[in-house]
């Protein structure tokens, strides 16, 4: 009986895993385990607000995602189809810090993810206001202005911010009146019908010198008929255009000659059904 439990026990002592590693830790499990890489890295400081956090996984598919803000709240975001990637739906906060868990699964095994990252602090904000207003619909020499309610420091960077996307395509350029009014004309008069929808996307975007981006700005405006009205200092007279036709013709005296008017094209701002134009608006006796 000793010598068959001698022989027993040297059995169980040659099939022993003493020393072999846990399935977790076995280096082929460890290579093939899912494998995360994350927009904004664990411990990133000064992370931009204005571009998706992403994150992508590799070696297995996501289970969940869940990201929270400083409050304890869900930042809203979703799963790819194929699940191999997440990307926040919601734009993040300035200067707040989140944590982010994640969980997928492989032919490794599961694998959790935990990390944190705190936005950019920005040392001061400014709101884009741009025009005309939406639904607006204008005449042809219409510009694009976006105006803000800070200088700019940066002013390719707030260029880059907007988009201008019209129908028909046209070809235009950018040009500042001052430090914190930027305008986009097109190279042309606009074509009537044409419409036009402009983007700024100011919100987390470094305009220079520690100054960001407020919020956003949108609108989408239509271009009307096509009223020019040329001024002849010749023949004293006014010439109205409606889409090309001449529908009215009005003297008009062209002041002083010692204050002219420079040639060139105006666009005309505003649109009133009677308007009185005398020296009486500036002080000056009519008679």
């Amino acid at each position: 009986m000793v010598a068959m439990l001698a022989l027993a026990g040297c059995s169980l002592g040659s099939a022993s895993t003493e020393g072999q590693a846990p399935i977790d830790s076995n280096p082929l499990t460890e290579l093939i385990k899912p494998k995360f890489t994350m927009s904004a890295p664990d411990g990133a400081v000064g992370v931009s607000v204005g571009t998706p956090v992403t994150l992508n996984v590799e070696d297995g598919t996501l289970a969940e995602v869940t990201m929270l803000n400083p409050e304890g709240q869900v930042v809203q975001g979703v799963i790819a189809p194929d699940k191999l990637s997440w990307v926040t739906t919601e734009p993040l906060g300035y200067n707040k810090h989140y944590t982010v868990e994640a969980k997928a699964y492989g032919l490794g095994g599961v694998t959790v993810k935990t990390s944190s990252f705190t936005t950019s602090s920005p040392g001061n904000v400014t709101k884009p206001y741009v025009m005309p207003y939406d639904g607006a619909v204008v005449g042809i020499g219409q510009t694009v202005a976006v105006q803000f309610d800070e200088n700019i420091p940066d002013r390719k960077a707030a260029e880059a911010a907007i988009t201008v996307t019209t129908n028909p395509p046209v070809e235009g350029a950018f040009y500042w009146l001052s430090n914190r009014e930027v305008r986009w004309r097109p190279q042309n008069f606009w074509a009537p019908g044409t419409t036009v929808t402009v983007d700024v996307a100011a919100y987390g975007t470094d305009l220079g010198d520690g100054l960001f981006g407020q919020e956003n700005a949108h609108t989408t405006f239509t271009i009307g008929d096509s009223m020019i009205a040329t001024a002849d200092d010749n023949t004293k007279t006014v010439t109205f255009r409606l889409n090309g036709q001449v529908v009215k013709t009005m003297p008009v005296s062209m002041g002083k000659d010692d204050t002219p008017t420079d040639n060139g094209v105006y666009m005309i701002g505003s649109r009133h059904a009677s308007m009185i134009m005398d020296s009486s608006t500036y002080g000056v006796a009519v008679d």
